[in-house]
């Protein structure tokens, strides 16, 4: 969820966990991230892909 409010799905890898806080890079934005613990709302492992 957003600052306003608004829910979002995003694929990310997460890089690091600290003071409430998950930095990760986001395959959705393409970029590194900072997310709020407070504001994720859900998980679920990524499928493995093969090759």
């Amino acid at each position: 969820m957003n600052k306003q409010s608004t829910i979002t799905q995003r694929f990310i890898e997460v890089r690091s966990i600290k003071n409430n806080y998950v930095c990760a890079y986001c395959f959705t934005q393409k970029g590194l991230r900072v997310f709020k613990q407070d504001n994720i709302l859900a998980i679920a492992p990524a499928k493995k892909w093969s090759v």
